[in-house]
């Protein structure tokens, strides 16, 4: 009898102890799904900000329907990198620009009876990305995904302004056929 009384005592523990760590991760679930989705790298939107990715979405929606057709996918333009870095200055059409030439080549390639079969097997995603560093310009295909890295050109101290450094529609058709 003893010992039965004891089990239920030990029982009765665990299952206490079982149940208050269940809230405590219960507790941390909710509190992370409450927490703020932009981090430190990714700064919230201003309204210029987003009154500027609208204007560049405009400037790209014949690209982004025609890589849809041709490609099955649209591309994928990361904004967070371009924020972060507050590389938006210029006219809004420079971030379509800097994109569009790979864009281009991408569709080129899909519309091609060899190129449209390999692309669509070796790639699922097309990126177009900022980077700082302007020796990280160029293109690759990576897990799936075709990236574009731009950068801004500034060297051109005050006498010119500010102007993308991209691949174009050739390079990208180039790098595409070399690598599929």
């Amino acid at each position: 009898m003893f010992h039965l009384s004891l089990s239920r005592s030990v029982s009765a523990a665990l299952t206490l102890a079982l149940l208050g760590a269940l809230a405590a991760v219960a507790e941390d679930v909710a509190a992370k799904a409450e927490a703020p989705k932009v981090s430190a790298t990714t700064p919230a939107l201003t309204l210029a900000e987003k009154k500027q990715i609208k204007a560049i979405e405009g400037n790209l929606d014949y690209y982004v329907g025609s890589m849809k057709e041709h490609c099955g996918f649209a591309p994928t333009v990361v904004w967070s990198t371009f924020i972060a870095d507050k590389k938006f200055e210029g006219p809004g059409s420079t971030i379509a620009s800097a994109c569009q030439g790979a864009i281009q080549g991408a569709i080129e390639i899909c519309q091609d009876a060899d190129g449209g079969p390999a692309f669509k097997a070796k790639v699922k995603q097309l990126r177009c990305s900022h980077v700082a560093d302007r020796k990280k310009t160029g293109l690759a295909i990576v897990d799936g995904a075709f990236d574009v890295h731009v950068t801004i050109d500034d060297t051109g101290a005050g006498s010119k302004p500010a102007a993308y450094l991209a691949p174009d529609r050739s390079a990208a058709v180039r790098f595409l056929e070399k690598n599929l």
